[in-house]
């Protein structure tokens, strides 16, 4: 009958079973620490809120992150703390290095949505501001939605190219970037609005030889005037474009409870500004 040692020593997947034994323990043990540490902290974090209690930007900040992470991001880390101490196969350890990259990059864009509401709300929770008009509260929604946008591209971009995928032809056929108008007038017709303006990367596409270029903040606006008069959406040709209108499509206007809720986007083509616009105002929606 063979002792400890022997056993210990017996191979199983080019690792002796000592090995797969230390690799298990160091999979439970990080596994189980760090949902604990996750807990106590996001624990803390809502006695914090509910008590009212506030501290420096950066513990808030960091208590935020902690509690936004993902219980699966959590099992890869301690899935590749346990593959250091085995020997895996080239084409085993790329599937886990090709596991890593996407759970690491999902998690960075998960935190930095986390972070780009709480920069949001809390500029909106200042001393002293004054209080939110409807669409400064639901525009909220639709600057984390474009900022949205822009954080998950950018994390499956650069995990691909962690990948060694040439992401570079990729940005350059992306062109993200542009402006968003949001606005909100109460009533059937417009007397008076209140609206917001977000520069996403660029405000104007430079001029050429061939192209005169464009100014987006002046197109987005056009787009939601129009809106305004018509009650439709921008470029619906349901008359002539006027003189400051360009008739172009990009924006989209919906009737909310109280009054009419415009978002309108310009940067891209047109079916495209449709997409983004259609988004943002669907996100506007609920708090109208």
């Amino acid at each position: 009958m063979p002792n400890w040692r022997e056993i210990w020593d017996i191979q199983f997947l080019s690792n002796s079973v000592a090995a797969w034994a230390i690799a298990l323990a160091a999979f439970l043990l990080t596994f189980t620490a760090l949902p604990l540490i996750k807990r106590f902290i996001a624990t803390r974090r809502r006695k914090w809120q509910e008590s009212g209690q506030t501290h420096p930007l950066a513990v808030e900040l960091t208590a935020l992150l902690v509690a936004r992470t993902s219980r699966v991001f959590l099992w890869v880390v301690a899935l590749w703390f346990s593959s250091t101490l085995l020997y895996v196969p080239s084409r085993v350890d790329r599937i886990i290095y090709i596991v890593i990259v996407f759970s690491f990059w999902f998690q960075v864009g998960l935190w930095g949505m986390a972070a780009a509401r709480y920069a949001i709300e809390r500029r909106g929770r200042r001393p002293g501001a004054a209080s939110a008009t409807p669409v400064q509260s639901g525009s909220i929604d639709i600057i984390v939605f474009i900022a949205g946008l822009t954080i998950w591209t950018m994390a499956f971009l650069l995990a691909l190219d962690n990948l060694g995928v040439q992401i570079k032809p990729l940005l350059t056929g992306l062109g993200i970037g542009g402006v968003a108008v949001v606005a909100y007038f109460p009533g059937d017709k417009i007397q008076y609005w209140s609206s917001k303006m977000l520069v996403i990367g660029r405000m104007r596409d430079e001029p050429s030889d061939t192209n005169k270029g464009a100014n987006l903040i002046g197109i987005a606006y056009a787009k939601a005037v129009e809106m305004a008069d018509t009650l439709k959406n921008s470029g619906s040709q349901v008359r002539p474009p006027m003189t400051g209108e360009l008739g172009w499509q990009g924006g989209v206007i919906v009737r909310g409870k109280n009054g009419y809720l415009i978002a309108a986007f310009s940067g891209g083509k047109s079916e495209d500004d449709v997409k983004v616009s259609t988004a943002g105002v669907e996100e506007l929606k609920t708090g109208h």
